[in-house]
């Protein structure tokens, strides 16, 4: 969703539309620590050792989102700074 969002957003070269993949960002983002933090024990621990790759690659993702969230707040508001 969010690479076929990416080419549209730059072949379309429209400002507005440009936001729209760090947006589905912060809403994945925002999905994954909520999923991550609600998780209880008993499905942590079914899913650390019958999934441990897929519980690995859950985990990488939502930290690599929440740092593509935070880098894209950072540009909006040096953005903001700089009008």
């Amino acid at each position: 969703l969010g690479c076929i969002t990416s080419i549209i957003a730059t072949l379309s070269k429209t400002p507005g539309l440009q936001a729209i993949p760090p947006l589905i960002n912060l809403a994945m983002a925002v999905w994954g620590m909520a999923l991550w933090g609600n998780m209880s024990d008993t499905c942590r621990e079914f899913f650390e050792t019958n999934y441990y790759e897929l519980n690995l690659l859950f985990h990488i993702n939502v930290v690599l989102l929440a740092f593509s969230l935070l880098v894209f707040v950072c540009v909006i508001c040096l953005g903001f700074a700089f009008l």
